[in-house]
């Protein structure tokens, strides 16, 4: 866990990961890629997979109080580890090798609304935001993306590559209202597309509606 190459995002408030080109092999040109990754090359191996036993050393380090308030302790902002699942009290759970379930459908439908609300602009549901570009300033990376200072004081976002226009935003939409499929392939995926508003509308989108628009 020491290893791992990790960072705190301030703007996002989110914890990101970005060593992963250390899973390629040590031949692989992506390793040699400055421009693309930060300005760095990456010269380290693999991390190893590590046992329970080497996880729950970890976990019980933290010196936790959870509650809310006043005599609460929260896990330092460099640890991983955030708190002890109760799980670890099971008897098998020492024996695992996978002690956690990805559940698939949720991933596509999550995936499926933050891919179109970005590239709609959709307001709350995309990944496009204000702080990500101001964090993509502070790591110096992606510079036509950074925000440009106003005389006023605020930020303004320059418009992406992957931002629709509104043409395109149309086509995209109509592909979907008049799209027509085998009975029983999918629900009536046209209700998603407004065309009104050109936005889909996400409220309605099931999980197997998000499989359908990916595929």
């Amino acid at each position: 866990m020491e290893d791992t190459d990790v960072k705190w995002m301030k703007n996002s408030k989110k914890m990101v990961y970005i060593g992963h080109r250390r899973f390629l092999s040590m031949g692989h040109p992506y390793r040699k890629n400055k421009k693309s990754f930060y300005g760095k090359t990456e010269d380290h191996p693999a991390s190893q997979t590590l046992t329970a036993k080497d996880i729950l050393i970890e976990v019980n380090k933290l010196k936790l109080v959870l509650r809310k308030g006043k005599g609460s302790k929260q896990a330092p902002s460099s640890s991983m580890c955030k708190k002890k699942s109760i799980f670890w009290d099971l008897p098998y759970w020492w024996f695992l090798d996978v002690r956690y379930a990805l559940d698939g459908m949720h991933i596509t439908k999550n995936m499926t609304e933050r891919l179109l609300g970005t590239i709609m602009e959709a307001k709350g549901k995309g990944k496009d935001s204000l702080n990500t570009h101001l964090d993509l300033q502070e790591l110096k990376v992606k510079t036509g993306l950074h925000p440009e200072l106003q005389p006023d004081g605020t930020q303004k976002l320059l418009v992406a590559s992957w931002t629709l226009e509104t043409e395109e935003k149309k086509k995209l939409l109509s592909f979907f209202h008049e799209l027509k499929v085998p009975t029983g392939y999918c629900s009536n995926i046209r209700r998603l597309a407004n065309m009104k508003d050109l936005k889909f509308n996400m409220n309605l989108m099931k999980a197997h509606d998000c499989h359908v628009i990916l595929t």
